[in-house]
């Protein structure tokens, strides 16, 4: 799997005896591991491999939706169960590697940070459309990469792993917009933090197309919900004196 400078937010959210079951079950995943052992007698499981799935675009072949486990004396025994082959995963995360660099190298040397987080949610935007016709592809990074068509999830996740391509500290973030389940981003801009949401900004989800939805205030997110405690407000209060030119290309992901 390829390197990149990730931030790893919800695995410092942990406490340092989950931490290390986090980095065991990343480091198993990553090697397609079948039966994974944790030398611990308890784990808060479900709340580490969330924060795994949303750390780690590019885990999207581990089924986090089934986590099967048993405890013994000698710890917790986890059944390892992926979305695909090995083989399979492997291809797909070849696509997703190409993808990334294609992307990092089309993208101007000259662009601030701001710009530059704008110019991979124009990417998005010029490129994806919103739907889940291609099942759970649609809810990772497949669902950008190889087919061009996603849902929230699958959307913000790829948004991550190009500002994670690109060193823009992102994290995916998971909450509700108008009572419904959403999944946008936050970034960090010059150590300021703001609200991404691309999918917001796809007309075939919101029938609206632009950047209504780039960097944006804790406060100017009306109709949505997120764990208060868990996410930095957003506040961005240089955005003013921000340049935001920025290109749009198509044709992409041909």
């Amino acid at each position: 799997m390829m390197q990149m400078k990730a931030l790893l937010y919800y695995r410092s959210k942990l406490d340092a005896h989950d931490q290390s079951v986090y980095d065991s079950l990343v480091s198993q995943w990553m090697h397609f591991e079948s039966h994974i052992h944790l030398p611990v007698p308890h784990c808060n499981l479900s709340e580490i491999a969330q924060a795994i799935h949303f750390d780690y675009p590019l885990l999207f072949y581990v089924n986090y939706y089934q986590i099967a486990y048993s405890k013994s004396i000698f710890g917790m025994n986890i059944r390892g169960d992926y979305l695909y082959t090995k083989s399979e995963a492997e291809m797909l995360l070849q696509k997703c590697e190409d993808w990334g660099k294609y992307i990092y190298s089309h993208t101007p040397s000259n662009l601030g940070i701001a710009e530059k987080a704008l110019w991979l949610h124009d990417v998005i935007l010029n490129n994806v459309k919103y739907g889940d016709a291609n099942g759970i592809r649609a809810h990772n990074l497949i669902g950008v990469v190889q087919d061009g068509i996603a849902v929230c999830e699958g959307i913000s996740m790829a948004y991550k792993f190009l500002c994670d391509y690109s060193d823009i500290p992102c994290i995916y973030v998971g909450g509700t917009l108008n009572g419904s389940p959403h999944g946008w981003n936050l970034v960090w801009i010059n150590q300021e933090a703001s609200f991404v949401d691309v999918t917001n900004d796809i007309s075939s989800f919101s029938g609206k197309f632009g950047r209504h939805n780039f960097l944006k205030k804790s406060s100017e997110m009306a109709g949505y919900s997120w764990d208060l405690e868990a996410i930095p407000e957003c506040r961005l209060t240089k955005k003013k004196n921000l340049d935001l030119t920025a290109y749009f290309k198509k044709g992409w992901f041909g």
